[in-house]
C-alpha cells in the first residue's frame, strides 16, 4: 500500500505580512485538528520554513532521516523537502 506525502501550501491568516508568518511549535501541534494534514506526520512544504529551537532537545525528521535538535539550533527547509515534527518525546519549543 502506496501512502500519498501531503503537499503544504502556505496560507497566512494575515494577507499583509508579505508571504511571512511566525508560528510557535507549540501553537501548531496544540491546533492540528484545524489543519488537513498531521504536522506531526511526514508532509511536504510547498514553501521555504525556518525553524528556530529555544529550548529543549528532540528530532526532526527531514527527506527521510532524523536530525537530533537541541536548544539554539536552526533548521532551514527548502521547497518540495518532506519533513515533520518528532511526535514522541518531544521537549522541543
Amino acid at each position: 500500500m502506496k501512502t500519498e506525502i501531503p503537499h503544504i501550501q502556505f496560507n497566512s491568516i494575515i494577507p499583509e505580512n508579505f508571504g511571512f508568518e511566525i508560528l510557535p511549535i507549540e501553537k501548531l501541534i496544540r491546533q492540528k485538528e484545524q489543519y488537513d494534514h498531521n504536522p506531526e506526520s511526514p508532509h511536504q512544504l510547498k514553501f521555504y520554513n525556518l525553524i528556530f529551537f529555544t529550548k529543549g532537545t528532540g528530532r526532526h525528521f527531514i527527506d527521510f532521516k532524523w536530525f537530533p535538535v537541541k536548544a539554539n539550533n536552526l533548521i532551514y527547509l527548502t521547497k518540495e523537502q518532506v519533513n515533520n515534527h518528532s511526535p514522541k518525546n518531544r521537549t522541543v519549543n
